[in-house]
């Protein structure tokens, strides 16, 4: 019985090389197809949040203690916690308490310094602690929010070295990232395009673009709640 040679043209460098240009096509076609589908997710992400972000973005790079700190002047809605909430600063850059009366300037200021927890991550402007202690003292003194996600004592200092010594003061520490801070473990926090990142780089038009991307920051969302679940992990360990 005679054996059946394979056809010479099978192999052959020119069929090979005619071979490109269908494979190259399929992945373009892929190519494309993927896109789509990015686009229709990230458009799907920004129609369902309503045009917030995913983070507040209201920070700016600073020369001082702290590399970034509040914009002035800005009001924004960032979706956090299951929530779509409205984050506003003031015209010296803190974070807007609403007034109990508006009208002439309160006789007596109260300031409030701290991280997150002061600020009010996760809290519309009327929800922060600030607020709440401006409702309890009334429209005779002004509550000043001086609150920034992640400050530490180094900052605390330096914020309170710029308030004035006759008002009073009320410095919140409540968390171990504070006491973290205070030896310097994460010094390496920047503003870029608004956000609080962990590299420096100068803002640019691609970059701010990339980074408003909502399924860019769905994916850093993710990334950051891996992390705090490894260090709750490893702080029941050690305890």
């Amino acid at each position: 019985m005679q054996a059946t040679a394979s056809s010479p043209d099978a192999a052959s460098p020119a069929v090979a090389v005619r071979r490109w240009p269908r494979r190259l096509a399929w992945a373009a076609l892929a190519l494309l197809l993927v896109l789509l589908a990015l686009g229709a997710a990230e458009l799907a992400l920004r129609i369902g949040l309503g045009g917030a972000t995913l983070t507040p973005q209201v920070f700016e790079p600073n020369d001082g203690v702290a590399r970034y700190r509040l914009a002035r002047g800005l009001h924004t809605l960032a979706y956090q916690f299951g929530r779509t909430v409205t984050v506003s600063t003031d015209a010296a850059g803190n974070r807007l308490t609403p007034k109990v009366a508006p009208g002439a300037a309160a006789p007596l200021r109260v300031h409030l310094v701290g991280d997150s927890q002061v600020f009010g991550w996760g809290l519309s402007d009327d929800e922060t602690l600030a607020a709440r202690l401006q409702q309890r003292l009334g429209a005779g003194v002004q509550v000043v929010n001086h609150g920034v996600p992640g400050f530490g004592p180094t900052d605390y200092l330096a914020t309170l070295a710029g308030l004035p010594a006759t008002e009073p003061v009320v410095v919140v520490h409540t968390e171990e990232n504070d006491t973290w801070d205070a030896y310097r473990i994460f010094r390496n926090a920047h503003a870029t395009c608004g956000y609080v990142t962990t590299f420096s780089a100068e803002a640019s038009a691609l970059r701010c673009a990339w980074m408003n991307l909502r399924l860019v920051q769905f994916g850093a969302e993710l990334w950051d709640r891996s992390q705090r679940r490894a260090v709750a992990s490893a702080l029941k360990v050690v305890t």
